[in-house]
């Protein structure tokens, strides 16, 4: 059986299911529709989520479905939505899909997390990086020299922190979206404090961790010790550094990465929209397969 050229992704984050049509071929992989986003599923999810299927493929004609779901019992709704929009059968992204780690409980790990690891390994081929996700959390995904995952951080997405911030705190003011992408960091009046705090709060984050990670990928073990067994892992601290070290490239993507990629842009970071969906499609196709240890 030949493998699938045209793939529908549907990622169900947290907050809202995205889904596009990604074309394998020519490498590296791309979008070919529009990304239809949907924020929530309702009493009508699955009517909801097959009508939204229909409208993002149009003519495209994809041949197989993948499913990035991180919301437990999500997964049957979609499924029946893909099967009655598509006729197709989905495929969910799962730690089986991730390939080389060091990681210490893989069966734990997000499948976005595994899509955003195959995303990077399509795009960047096998270089030290670093993928950020900014949603609902903003996760961090370290990929070593020989395109193993080695693990990542997880913290408290941009507006998930602000959320508990004015939990804590009623009396402060919400900003707004607008107010957070226009905020300055000298924040001078009280709303303007609160939008500067989270959103250069966050730029800092990323950029900071960043920093420290990137080192942190070039003090690991040489491309040759990398293993599917993380308990031969050697920690930073002890490990040999390769020469020459490479520098670890980083990538943005996630629902607020528009609002945060200017004021990272001179930090190294490329904004790739769509990283997740687009590594999603390549566990089936040949892209994985020519970036893959």
């Amino acid at each position: 059986m030949s493998e699938p050229d045209h793939i529908v992704v549907i990622n169900a984050g947290n907050t809202r299911v995205t889904a596009a049509v990604v074309c394998l071929k020519p490498s590296p992989p791309a979008l070919i529709t529009a990304v239809n986003a949907q924020e929530s599923t309702g009493p009508n999810g699955c009517a909801n989520l097959a009508e939204m299927l229909r409208d993002t493929v149009g003519d495209a004609r994809p041949s197989a479905a993948v499913v990035v779901n991180v919301r437990p019992g999500l997964g049957a709704l979609i499924e029946t939505a893909v099967a009655q929009a598509l006729g197709l059968v989905a495929y969910h992204v799962s730690a089986a899909d991730l390939g080389p780690h060091r990681y210490r409980t893989p069966l734990t790990l997000g499948p976005d997390r595994v899509a955003n690891v195959l995303g990077y390994r399509a795009y960047c081929g096998l270089v030290p990086g670093i993928v950020v996700d900014a949603g609902t959390a903003t996760t961090f995904e370290c990929i070593d020299a020989s395109g193993a995952f080695v693990g990542g951080p997880i913290a408290a997405g941009l507006t998930t922190a602000l959320e508990g911030l004015l939990t804590r705190a009623p009396a402060l003011p919400r900003p707004e979206p607008k107010d957070l992408a226009g905020a300055t960091r000298l924040g001078q009046g009280s709303l303007d404090a609160v939008a500067a705090g989270a959103l250069h709060g966050h730029v800092a984050l990323i950029s900071g961790l960043a920093d420290r990670l990137a080192s942190d990928l070039q003090a690991l073990a040489p491309a040759g010790h990398a293993t599917r067994n993380p308990q031969h892992a050697r920690p930073p601290d002890t490990a040999s550094v390769s020469a020459p070290a490479q520098a670890a490239r980083r990538i943005l993507c996630g629902g607020f990465a528009a609002t945060l990629a200017p004021f990272l842009a001179d930090t190294g970071f490329e904004h790739v929209p769509h990283l997740t969906l687009v590594g999603a499609a390549t566990v089936l196709g040949p892209a994985r397969k020519a970036t893959m240890l």
